[in-house]
């Protein structure tokens, strides 16, 4: 397990569902596998735990692996066990931010959405200058559908360092919220980064589109919808008529 303990790092829960296992496609034999694994980990890691009662390393490691397991299988036992073994670690060392973004997460699951909140705003007020923490509560926000809180969050993740307009998956996080917000002058600079990591993708041409249009630009809104064409043929009688909706097109 220390090879997995040396490389952790905050991983990707906010704004996206809570699945129940990590790939469907395991079954069979290789789910019995996984679930194995799963389970002689944290069986190692109850070791430690029990070997070092006072160091909260272990009991946020341990906590992640419940969490990781509830992931794979549903399992409500092990959301319960995670939940338990993170307030314990962070109850050890109420200042590491890792145990508010995990217990975060349990929260989500069991659809408390409030405590969620509260523990990511605890995170940012520990240390303000960890983009991740902006992120995760920026996420929070736009699931509760806050989403100018959310706006102002992702501002300050992209002053702390994190580069969400970089990741096509975390970008299209990041349009929704503003999309919520109908603001067309943001939207339009997303649209634009958004066709540039993602070139192929009809529906963020669309966008763009539709956006330029709202702007009244429409020369640059034909040009787009035009773009739909050509990656998707199918979708040229819906572009022919948003073109004939537009001046002088």
């Amino acid at each position: 397990l220390s090879s997995w303990m040396e490389k952790y790092e905050p991983r990707e829960y906010f704004g996206q569902k809570i699945m129940r296992a990590i790939d469907p496609s395991i079954a069979g034999k290789d789910r019995e596998i996984f679930q194995s694994a799963f389970d002689l980990a944290e069986s190692e890691m109850e070791k430690s735990v029990e070997q070092n009662h006072l160091d909260f390393r272990p009991r946020l490691f341990l906590g992640e692996l419940y969490l990781q397991s509830y992931r794979f299988s549903g399992n409500p036992e092990k959301l319960a066990r995670a939940d338990q073994t993170l307030k314990e670690a962070i109850q050890l060392s109420p200042t590491n931010q890792q145990g508010y973004w995990n217990l975060a997460e349990i929260k989500l699951a069991q659809g408390k959405l409030g405590e969620t909140i509260s523990l990511l705003q605890t995170a940012v007020n520990l240390e303000p200058g960890v983009g991740y923490s902006h992120w995760y509560l920026a996420m929070a926000y736009k699931i509760a559908g806050q989403n100018q809180l959310a706006r102002e969050e992702l501002i300050q993740a992209e002053n702390f360092g994190f580069a969400w307009r970089n990741n096509l998956e975390r970008l299209r996080e990041a349009i929704r919220v503003y999309e919520g917000l109908g603001n067309d002058n943001d939207l339009l600079d997303l649209y634009l980064t958004a066709t540039d990591l993602s070139p192929n993708d009809a529906q963020f041409w669309a966008s763009l589109a539709a956006t330029y249009a709202n702007l009244g630009q429409n020369g640059k809104a034909g040009a787009a919808a035009r773009k739909v064409i050509e990656i998707n043929p199918d979708l040229r009688p819906s572009v022919e008529k948003f073109l004939k909706m537009l001046p002088d097109q």
